[in-house]
C-alpha cells in the first residue's frame, strides 16, 4: 500500500471495535502485503521521497509488536512463516490489538515506526513465543 492508502486502513482498524474484525483485517493485510495467496500485488506502486528510503520494498507496512518485540514481515519472509503468523491471529490467540499511527510509532520504534505500529497483546506465554519465532 502507498503512505496515504495505509493511514486509510490504519484508520479503519483504529475505528473498528470488535477484536475478531480488526484480526480479520490484519490477517488479509498481511496476506496482501506478502503476495500469500494474492499474487498480483507484486507489481505495486514504489514511493519515492526521502522518507520512504527506510521502506526497502517501497510498501508501507505498520510494524507489529508483541510484548515490546517487533516482528518483521516482508515480501522475503517465507510463505510457511506468514501462514503461521496469519493462523496464530485469532480470537483464541490475541487478547488485544492497539494501533499507533506513523508519528507515534517513529517516535517509539524510529524509522520501522514510519508506516505506523500494530500492538498485540497475546493471551498466554506460548502463543507469544508462537508469534516472536515468526523472525527466526
Amino acid at each position: 500500500m502507498t503512505e496515504e492508502e495505509n493511514k486509510t486502513w490504519t484508520a479503519k482498524l483504529r475505528t473498528e471495535k470488535e477484536l475478531n474484525k480488526q484480526l480479520d483485517l490484519l490477517r488479509n493485510r498481511i496476506l496482501a502485503d506478502t503476495n500469500v495467496y494474492v499474487m498480483i500485488f507484486g507489481d505495486r506502486v514504489f514511493l519515492k521521497t526521502d522518507r520512504d528510503k527506510q521502506k526497502s520494498d517501497g510498501l508501507c507496512r505498520p510494524l507489529l509488536i508483541v510484548d515490546g518485540q517487533p516482528i518483521y514481515i516482508n515480501n522475503g519472509t517465507p510463505t510457511k512463516k506468514i501462514k503461521e503468523l496469519v493462523n496464530i491471529l485469532t480470537i483464541d490467540n490475541i487478547k488485544g490489538l492497539s494501533v499507533a499511527d506513523d508519528k507515534q510509532a517513529t517516535a517509539l520504534y524510529g524509522s520501522t515506526g514510519l508506516c505506523g505500529l500494530i500492538a498485540l497483546t497475546p493471551k498466554n506465554k506460548k502463543v507469544k513465543k508462537e508469534l516472536l519465532r515468526i523472525n527466526g
